[in-house]
């Protein structure tokens, strides 16, 4: 009887075990979750910038967050809203998400900046690092932006 115990308690134990190279399904759990949250902290910020509200937009940024672009390296809240500011005055391009990946910690949107006429006038290319709650950096480069 006793060995029956000790057996039925080694095959439990390795069937809730990951073996070599797989990852067990709570760590997938996990994964999917952190995914999860670092993908709603980017749509929060593209909610924001599309809401043409500068100061909602400011609040999806952590206080030491970085953002390069073409002409562009802002550090800290201040530079970062100095260099967004024209994008919320009137008659600003407004912004079309083409796509959106995952990879590791990162998240990624191809972005297109349409005119107020409905006019396509370019895309970026956007890396999203998330801090807890709220964007860490941005860097971004000039995209083609793709056919529709």
């Amino acid at each position: 009887m006793r060995i029956v115990k000790v057996v039925a308690a080694f095959a439990a134990m390795l069937w809730t075990m990951p073996t070599l190279g797989q990852v067990a399904p709570q760590q997938v759990a996990a994964a999917d979750q952190q995914t999860a949250a670092r993908v709603a902290v980017v749509q929060r910020h593209v909610d924001a910038y599309r809401s043409g509200n500068l100061d909602r937009f400011m609040a999806t940024f952590a206080p030491d967050a970085e953002v390069y672009g073409p002409g562009i390296a802002a550090v800290g809240l201040e530079q970062i809203r100095a260099s967004y500011r024209p994008n919320f005055a009137p008659g600003a391009p407004k912004i079309r998400v083409h796509s959106s990946e995952v990879a590791g910690d990162l998240v990624f949107l191809t972005i297109g900046y349409v005119s107020p006429s409905g006019e396509q006038l370019f895309c970026s290319y956007s890396e999203y690092g998330v801090a807890g709650d709220k964007i860490g950096y941005v860097a971004s480069s000039m995209a083609r932006c793709p056919d529709e």
